[in-house]
């Protein structure tokens, strides 16, 4: 989801009373300091906290945003690299039954084949997962700031903690304005997951057994066939992963208000 919005904001996305009720995990404005964030790449310098250019204009909580680049004159320089990671942020206490999002606010001009990159990592940075990209994705340029919304579907309850991280790579032909973040906001969203297994995480020891529940809350779908799996990693040589098919089809719309219990699934 994205939008024009004067602050990153959950209530942009799910409405005032659904984001009242959101529980805050990590906030970033940079208004004082990096807020924990670390650089690292070939041009880690490159990304530094700015109040001129597009860090002036409305749209986010001026005067300071993050950006990659230089400022005199304000642009990126060609064949620059640099990650932008934020501290290690604390899921394993968020229930499975909520929803763990990402909102920010971004400026972005870039010219095609440099590209402007959203990922996560639960390894501290040594495996990156993409969550939105400028390279044909979800990050557009324009010539305001912009509000995003990412759902983080199988973060809630991690073991591992979570770092968010933003990442520029430039090529060597052109540059433009280039990449300004702000208002970074990590929340879970009280009871907004639409299925999930508990436990999602944990190992079972040999010659034991362990229920795993399948509770789907229809409220939040719409009338349609679902098919998905549960994946088992095990230590058996000839099945080291087991696929649980799970398939179900809600046949008419089921409104909050009906109240209807959760269904569940005992594997």
């Amino acid at each position: 989801a994205q939008a024009s919005a004067a602050r990153s904001s959950l209530s942009h996305f799910v409405g005032a009373e659904r984001a009242a009720q959101a529980q805050n995990l990590f906030t970033a404005n940079f208004e004082d300091d990096f807020n924990g964030f670390t650089a690292s790449g070939d041009e880690a310098e490159d990304w530094r906290r700015v109040d001129v250019g597009p860090a002036a204009l409305p749209g986010h909580s001026a005067p300071f945003a993050a950006y990659f680049g230089q400022t005199d004159p304000l642009g990126y320089r060609n064949n620059a690299e640099g990650l932008l990671l934020s501290p290690p942020i604390d899921l394993s206490g968020v229930p499975t039954s909520d929803l763990v999002t990402l909102t920010f606010s971004y400026y972005l001009q870039v010219v095609q084949n440099d590209i402007a990159r959203v990922v996560l990592t639960y390894d501290d940075g040594a495996t990156l997962v993409e969550l939105a990209t400028s390279d044909g994705g979800a990050l557009v340029n324009g010539d305001e700031w912009q509000t995003m919304m990412i759902p983080l579907n199988d973060a809630s309850g991690q073991a591992s903690p979570l770092r968010i991280g933003f990442e520029f790579d430039s090529n060597i032909t052109a540059s433009d304005e280039g990449w300004f973040l702000d208002d970074i906001e990590v929340s879970a969203l009280v009871g907004a997951t639409p299925y999930y297994t508990a436990p999602r995480f944990g190992s079972i020891a040999g010659g034991t057994t362990e229920p795993l529940v399948v509770t789907i809350e229809p409220s939040l779908l719409v009338p349609a066939r679902y098919r998905g799996n549960v994946q088992l990693v095990t230590n058996d040589f000839f099945q080291p992963e087991i696929d649980i098919l799970v398939g179900f089809t809600l046949r008419e719309q089921v409104s909050t208000e009906n109240e209807a219990a959760p269904v569940q699934f005992a594997l």
